[in-house]
């Protein structure tokens, strides 16, 4: 009697430690999903954050009833500005260059050929306003190897190219009345490298 009460102490022995990895298990996999929920909630709390958070375009910029003149809304979007990026030509071949001297006459240019464009090229139509959509990459940042080149440091360069595109701004508003100004980040950070492809 005692074998088979020993034997069935085994088997008992043995099927608890089972029913216990089992729980183990199960119990690792439930902690793992609760982290899983928290980042979810998390990310959508930050969704949800932003969502509330998004400025809604001006009134002004809602589509009016038909009047007898016409009426628009001029866009300008300055993208992928590289702004105090250098291009030598001496390095490649001649074939182009790039420094703030040639950036502030462009940016200037923008500006200028903007208002231009809508007062002699675009007779008899009333603007609403202007929106000026700055889409990024305004700045070149540290993206490559040859970011010791560039025309400033990061900050300094942000500081300087502020104070050119409000003056920008503000001669539009004083064109238009209204500017919006739309925002984006770029495809990357500014004080990292851009990963090689």
């Amino acid at each position: 009697m005692a074998d088979r009460d020993d034997i069935i102490a085994e088997v008992l022995d043995d099927r608890v430690a089972e029913v216990r990895a089992e729980r183990d298990r199960h119990k690792a996999r439930a902690d793992r999903l609760a982290v899983e929920v928290a980042e979810l909630r998390r990310l959508l709390d930050l969704h949800d954050a932003v969502a509330a958070a998004s400025p809604k375009p001006p009134r002004w910029l809602a589509p009016k009833k038909k009047s007898k003149g016409h009426v628009a809304t001029p866009v300008l979007i300055l993208s992928d500005l590289h702004l105090d990026e250098v291009v030598n030509p001496a390095e490649i071949q001649g074939l182009n260059a790039f420094n703030r001297d040639i950036a502030e006459r462009r940016l200037r240019k923008a500006f200028d050929k903007t208002v231009e464009l809508t007062r002699h090229y675009l007779a008899g139509v009333t603007y609403d306003g202007i929106v000026v959509c700055l889409g990024g990459d305004l700045l070149s940042g540290t993206l490559h190897d040859l970011a010791e080149t560039n025309e400033d440091y990061l900050l300094s360069s942000a500081l300087f190219w502020t104070e050119h595109i409000s003056a920008g701004l503000e001669m539009l508003a004083g064109e238009f009345g209204n500017v919006y100004v739309p925002v984006v980040v770029g495809n990357h950070g500014r004080l990292t490298k851009k990963p090689r492809t």
